[in-house]
C-alpha cells in the first residue's frame, strides 16, 4: 500500500495536474481543495475537484516557505469528484493511486465537514441548477 504521493504526480481523470488547478485550504487541517470550473459558454456548468490531504513534506529550503510546495508534499487523495451544472454528481473518498481508495483510515469528522462545507462552496458557485 502507498503511502501517498508527491503533489506534482496527482492528476485527475479528465483535466491533467491538480497541482496547477486553483484551490482553497481547508481551515484547520492539511487538506486543500483543488478545482477547475468546466470550460462552457453556459455559465455554470460545473467543475472538477480534488481534495488533497498533506501527509508528509520533506525539509528543505523551499518548504520553509511553501509547505505545499508540489516538488516535496506527500499527499493522499482525500476526495476527488466532478460536479455538473446541478451540483455534485460524483464524490469518491480516497484513490487507488493513493492507497485509500473508498475509506478513510481513523476518519477526522470534523475535517471532513469542513473540506464539504468548501466543496459546497464551490457547488453554489460554480453550478446553476444545484
Amino acid at each position: 500500500m502507498m503511502d501517498g504521493m508527491y503533489l506534482r504526480d496527482v492528476k485527475h481523470e479528465s483535466q491533467g495536474l491538480v497541482c496547477d488547478w486553483v484551490y482553497v485550504d481547508v481551515p484547520d487541517t492539511w487538506i486543500r481543495l483543488y478545482y477547475k470550473p468546466h470550460e462552457s459558454e453556459d455559465m455554470g456548468s460545473g467543475f472538477d475537484f480534488y481534495a488533497a490531504e498533506r501527509v508528509s513534506i520533506e525539509i528543505n529550503k523551499e518548504t520553509e516557505t511553501n509547505e505545499w510546495h508540489k516538488d516535496y508534499c506527500m499527499v493522499e487523495c482525500f476526495f476527488e469528484g466532478v460536479a455538473y451544472f446541478d451540483g455534485i454528481r460524483h464524490l469518491f473518498y480516497g484513490s487507488e493511486k493513493t492507497g485509500n481508495e473508498g475509506y478513510h483510515y481513523y476518519a477526522n469528522i470534523e475535517s471532513t465537514i469542513e473540506a464539504l462545507k468548501r466543496l459546497r462552496e464551490l457547488e453554489l458557485k460554480y453550478c446553476r441548477d444545484f
